[in-house]
């Protein structure tokens, strides 16, 4: 990548910290929405960045099943997002929204009955103004948004039993309206409905996030759509790292679907795309077919490290260490006294990167003599007592979680250790005698089989 452009890019990203900065209150001023759900990050996936129009109750089913088979409920991913273009192109004669009658024949409720059976939630999707996104930009055919019919359609999305609303703008300025009237709107129908549904919305321009948003919406979008390639997505994660002030448990900065499995990155990109992701606290809204996921790529999506630190319960905003347009370092409070910690290698060449436990205790760390390092995607554990390090390739990232440890308990994970590797130098020495022992056989099998056999002297046949 040009020189000069990873200078616009740093430079762009800067800029959009500093309008960030200046233009949002401080946390303590602002509430999360109080509907009191997703106090954690939501989790599961969705359907635009597979299937965008294309989609089916068949596929939208059979995202279900792989979602159940491929450990993604256990590991924590709960829901099943429908994206634009489920509408029919008319609402039903007392202006319900339904399903399209060719590509969901069963209806969405009997969808969403399909989703909870299987032990997740039902997402779906509309819009403040008149039109839908596809209408817009993919000729979809019909004026499908919620503009006139807000309580009436949050009322049918609770009849169906959906679990999660996204709103998308959509232009809905051109229909007169105005954004936090709009979205304010649609978060009192939904609280009407008695049903808990969290509610994610998309602003247009994203940026700054504003105010009010955190105290309506559990998340909002903090960028364009992403695209399944390394500029956008280190671009889209660069903007929301920078823009976190408001962000607490029920109430999410959102940097878009993950794009992890579909191809137009490398697993090296995939991995710094679900560190970042992690680390930020964003979202973990899968966007791939998963048919079709490669195992290095579900391994990715499955790590519990990466899923425990997205999903930690004190919902701290990630925090920039480090930034010079090429390495960048971010922390992230943990519970007790922990820290995760990020280091990318962005657009250079191999580096080597560390940082200093004296500057985590300036970010959440809690002091202490021993301090227990996980290596996220290597998952093992070490003890370290001055600071992480690691080397990195083009594009790559490494992943830590800090534990600071007493002396008994470093005493005792030493002695663990050292019985593991004692073990494991057993199991490596038995093994490699039983294979040099069923060699040694092989070979006296051979040996004896390609001699010819001996006649028997007169002795021996007399002896037997």
């Amino acid at each position: 990548m040009p020189r000069n452009f990873r200078v616009r890019l740093a430079s762009a990203t800067l800029a959009c910290a500093t309008i960030a900065g200046s233009l949002v209150i401080n946390p303590t001023q602002a509430q999360a929405a109080s509907n009191g759900i997703a106090l954690t990050p939501p989790m599961g996936w969705n359907s635009w960045n597979a299937f965008h129009c294309n989609i089916t109750e068949g596929k939208i089913r059979a995202m279900a099943d792989a979602m159940v088979k491929l450990g993604l409920k256990d590991a924590g991913y709960t829901y099943i997002n429908i994206d634009d273009c489920w509408q029919a192109s008319t609402r039903d004669a007392n202006g319900n929204l339904r399903g399209d009658p060719k590509r969901f024949p069963s209806g969405m409720k009997a969808l969403a009955d399909y989703i909870h059976s299987k032990g997740l939630k039902a997402g779906i999707y509309a819009t403040p103004g008149t039109r839908t996104c596809a209408n817009i930009w993919d000729k979809y055919p019909g004026k499908l948004g919620s503009l006139g019919h807000e309580q009436q359609d949050a009322n049918i999305f609770a009849k169906w039993g959906y679990d999660f609303l996204k709103y998308d703008w959509c232009n809905a300025d051109e229909d007169g309206q105005e954004q936090q009237v709009a979205y304010t709107k649609m978060a009192r129908a939904l609280k009407k409905t008695g049903r808990p549904i969290v509610y994610s919305i998309h602003s247009e321009p994203e940026l700054p996030v504003l105010a009010w948003e955190p105290t309506v919406a559990n998340m909002w979008r903090t960028t364009p759509d992403i695209q399944d390639n390394w500029t956008s997505m280190i671009g889209t994660g660069l903007i929301n790292l920078f823009g976190q002030r408001y962000q607490r448990p029920g109430a999410w900065n959102d940097a878009d679907m993950l794009e992890v499995g579909n191809g137009g990155m490398t697993y090296r990109e995939y991995r710094t795309h679900m560190t970042l992701w992690s680390i930020m606290g964003s979202p973990l809204m899968i966007g791939t077919d998963l048919r079709k996921i490669h195992a290095s790529n579900l391994e990715l999506l499955n790590n519990p490290y990466t899923i425990a630190i997205n999903q930690d319960p004190l919902g701290a905003a990630a925090q920039t260490v480090y930034f010079n347009g090429q390495s960048l370092i971010v922390v992230r409070r943990l519970t007790y006294g922990r820290v995760a910690v990020a280091i990318f290698n962005l657009f250079g060449q191999v580096q080597q990167n560390s940082l200093w436990f004296s500057t985590l205790t300036q970010h959440g760390l809690k002091q202490s003599s021993n301090y227990l390092v996980t290596d996220v995607w290597g998952e093992y554990n070490r003890l370290g007592k001055r600071y992480v390090e690691g080397r990195l390739e083009k594009h790559d990232s490494i992943f830590y979680i800090v534990t600071p440890v007493t002396a008994r308990q470093a005493d005792a994970f030493k002695r663990s250790e050292a019985a593991r590797k004692a073990h494991e130098k057993a199991e490596t020495k038995r093994i490699r005698e039983e294979k040099a022992q069923a060699y040694s056989e092989k070979v006296k099998a051979q040996k004896e089989a390609t001699q010819p056999a001996k006649d028997k002297s007169p002795l021996d046949k007399l002896f037997g």
